[in-house]
């Protein structure tokens, strides 16, 4: 009976360890919001949505880009990385109006900021800005969007210091959700054209 259940002990142990192995670690800490705002900086806040999730909710601006972002670090061997995130856009309610407003994902080197021209001084003009990034449309009908961002061929992943959101002028709030960034043996499969046609998530 012992050797039976050392087998049955065994075999659970090895099916975990395979399973392990086999799921990517997400480089992204409290990516589901469920620790509110822990890990990240910038102007979104968390909120508890009637249906008991938590998520991140950004107050979009006329005047200025709104920028969430945090700090993440890739092993010198990665060369692909998959940026995956759930996001929607609905109007203020103190405001009722809705302007839709294009996201910007970003990997890099520097957190995008909310003034381009401060980011301009920052650096001087012959110096490279590493880094990835990617716009997203979010079709502004309150229902969450699933969208994903491949970052291919990475030559100085050491650089690739942050993830950021970077929201453009507009009128609303957008919600961000379900943060996932993990390293890819192979290039992840293409986003749809400038981010467009997220598809819809069932959460």
């Amino acid at each position: 009976m012992k050797t039976a259940w050392r087998v049955v002990l065994c075999s659970g142990i090895l099916a975990i360890s395979v399973w392990a192995a086999g799921t990517p670690e997400n480089l992204v800490k409290n990516g589901d919001f469920s620790e509110g705002r822990k890990g990240w900086k910038g102007r979104g806040k968390s909120e508890r949505l009637p249906d008991g999730n938590t998520c991140l909710v950004v107050d979009l601006s006329e005047r200025r880009f709104r920028v969430i972002s945090q700090r993440i670090r890739l092993d010198k061997t990665v060369k692909h990385l998959k940026v995956s995130f759930r996001c929607k856009m609905k109007k203020d309610e103190r405001k009722d109006e809705l302007l839709p407003a294009a996201l910007w994902v970003h990997v890099g080197e520097q957190e995008p900021d909310e003034d381009d021209k401060k980011k301009k001084k920052k650096k001087k003009k012959k110096e490279k800005i590493y880094e990835y990034m990617q716009p997203f449309y979010p079709e502004g009908k309150d229902e969450w969007q699933e969208f994903s961002f491949p970052v291919e061929a990475i030559e100085e992943p050491r650089k690739l210091k942050h993830l950021s959101f970077k929201c453009e002028t507009g009128l609303g709030r957008l919600y961000i959700d379900d943060v996932v960034v993990v390293p890819a043996s192979e290039p992840p499969a293409k986003a749809a054209p400038e981010g467009k046609g997220g598809k819809k998530s069932k959460k």
